[in-house]
C-alpha cells in the first residue's frame, strides 16, 4: 500500500511522461500552480496540509495514476476512532460510579442529621444543585458518534457568485450586493469557484474575513470547523488589522 508521499511522486512522474505543464493541469483540475508544485516537491506541505489526501486524489485521477490509500487510511482512522471511543466510554462510566457513589455518600451523611422528612427534602434539594440531569445530557450528546453541525454566513458587498460542494453536495449560488446566504455542514465546505471574491465576506464564528484578492476568480476555498484555508493557509486565523 503506497504512502500520499509515493502517490504525489508518482503523479509528476506521469505529468512529466504525458508532456502536461502545471499550468495546464492546474487548467483541468483548478488546483493553483503553486500548490501542485508544493504537492509535487515538499513532502513537509503534504504532512501538514489537511487537504493534502483530497488534492492529490484530484491530480491522480485525472493523469489516471491509481490511489491505492483509501482502504489503508480508513482502516486506520477507523482504528483510531474506535479507541478513542473506548476510551471516552470508561471515562465517562469512571466518572459516572465515582459521581453516584458522592451521592450516595452525601445521602448517608445526610440520613444521620435529619429526620425522614427533613432527609428527604435535603437529598432532592442537592440533586437539584449539582445539575445531574443536564450533566448527563451533555455527556450523552459528546459521546455521539457524529460530526456537530458548522455554520458560516456569506455576505456581498457587490455582486458576486459562487460554485460551492456543502459536504460534497453542489450548489451554484450568486448574491447581490446586500444579500447573505447562511450555510451549515456537517464535514466541510469546498467553494470550487468565486466570481468577484473581493466583494465577498466569510462570517467565520461571528468575525468577518475577507478573500482581498484582486483576482476576478479565485479558486478551492476549503472551510471547516478549524478555519478557512486558501492556498494550504487557514485566513481565519488572520488578526483584523
Amino acid at each position: 500500500m503506497s504512502t500520499l508521499i509515493e502517490i504525489a511522486s508518482r503523479c509528476k512522474e506521469r505529468r512529466e511522461e504525458l508532456g502536461i505543464s502545471r499550468q495546464k493541469l492546474r487548467d483541468k483540475t483548478k488546483i493553483p500552480v503553486d500548490i501542485i508544485e508544493r504537492l509535487e516537491e515538499d513532502p513537509d506541505y503534504i504532512n501538514k496540509e489537511p487537504y493534502a489526501r483530497f488534492l492529490i486524489k484530484q491530480i491522480a485521477i485525472y493523469l489516471d495514476v491509481p490511489f491505492d490509500l483509501d482502504e489503508q487510511v480508513e482502516k486506520l482512522e477507523k482504528r483510531s476512532v474506535e479507541k478513542k471511543e473506548e476510551r471516552k466510554g470508561f471515562v465517562f462510566r469512571f466518572l459516572k460510579l465515582s459521581f453516584l457513589s458522592s451521592l450516595l455518600l452525601t445521602f448517608f451523611l445526610l440520613s444521620a442529621s435529619f429526620d425522614r422528612s427533613e432527609r428527604s427534602q435535603k437529598f432532592y434539594e442537592f440533586l437539584n444543585s449539582t445539575g445531574i440531569e443536564e450533566t448527563a445530557e451533555k455527556n450523552t450528546y459528546q459521546n455521539k458518534n457524529r460530526p456537530v453541525p458548522t455554520s458560516v454566513t456569506l455576505k456581498a458587498t457587490g455582486n458576486v457568485w459562487l460554485t460551492v460542494y456543502v459536504d460534497n453536495v453542489q450548489h451554484i449560488i450568486k448574491l447581490k450586493k446586500g444579500e447573505k446566504k447562511s450555510i451549515t455542514f456537517k464535514d466541510k465546505i469546498k467553494i470550487e469557484t468565486v466570481g468577484n471574491p473581493k466583494d465577498l465576506v466569510i462570517m467565520f464564528n461571528n468575525r468577518p474575513v475577507k478573500l482581498s484578492y484582486s483576482k476576478k476568480i479565485l479558486h478551492n476555498i476549503f472551510i471547516d470547523s478549524d478555519g478557512i484555508f486558501l492556498n494550504g493557509y487557514n485566513i481565519a486565523e488572520k488578526k483584523e488589522s
